[in-house]
């Protein structure tokens, strides 16, 4: 799956009405059509969708700019003269980098219409795409970033523990955005620990939800 991940140290992004306010800026829909052949679907949880993990309960959230605003609004940014969204002096003005594994135009296209779907919403995005290995120590060691465009794998085990235990934040590991929920964690050990897959699907359908 490709995603959009954000960095959790920036206080910015660690207000998940921001994070909430990005998803329903962005057309997904028209993104994967334009850019992919509608070749694929959109998720709202890191589970394949296929799988017995996959809470279909979840729905991804829908393309509202309205609601972005709103959303903005109330985490306490207000346009500034340039229609950029200020806080406290401070600008809605974040770096999103990229790696330059393979040259795709797909993958171009997708981040410049991310750029401008926030842009609609007065956040500005500076987008550096970057070398496979500088990009790599940027996010996974320096973790200097504000947010990557990336493709992960799906775990056929459905253990996500690795992206989103806060044990796994450090220096070349997995869940280099910061994450950190207790209540995830909690679940992420339970799941682990358990030999009942009924349970664990149970577990994962909390997960998902906690996390979408």
């Amino acid at each position: 799956y490709s995603f959009f991940g954000y960095n959790m140290r920036n206080p910015m992004l660690a207000d998940k009405r921001v994070r909430q306010a990005f998803t329903y800026a962005l057309n997904r829909q028209e993104m994967l059509d334009s850019f992919f052949g509608g070749q694929g679907t959109i998720i709202s949880g890191p589970f394949a969708p296929g799988s017995w993990a996959y809470n279909l309960d979840v729905a991804p959230l829908p393309f509202d700019p309205t609601r972005a605003a709103a959303l903005l609004k109330e985490a306490g940014f207000a346009p500034g003269a340039d229609g950029i969204m200020q806080k406290d002096g401070k600008k809605l003005s974040l770096t999103l980098k990229v790696p330059i594994e393979k040259e795709s135009e797909a993958v171009k296209r997708v981040v410049l219409a991310f750029k401008n779907y926030l842009k609609n919403v007065g956040a500005d995005i500076k987008v550096e795409f970057k070398e496979w290995q500088a990009w790599k120590e940027d996010v996974f060691f320096e973790h200097d970033f504000d947010i990557i465009f990336a493709v992960w794998v799906f775990d056929d085990s459905a253990d996500i523990s690795s992206l989103f235990h806060s044990g796994e934040i450090g220096a070349w590991k997995n869940n280099f955005g910061g994450y950190s929920n207790p209540e995830v964690d909690g679940l992420n050990n339970e799941s682990k620990l358990t030999l009942d897959h009924e349970k664990r699907r149970t577990i994962n359908r909390k997960l998902h939800t906690i996390l979408a």
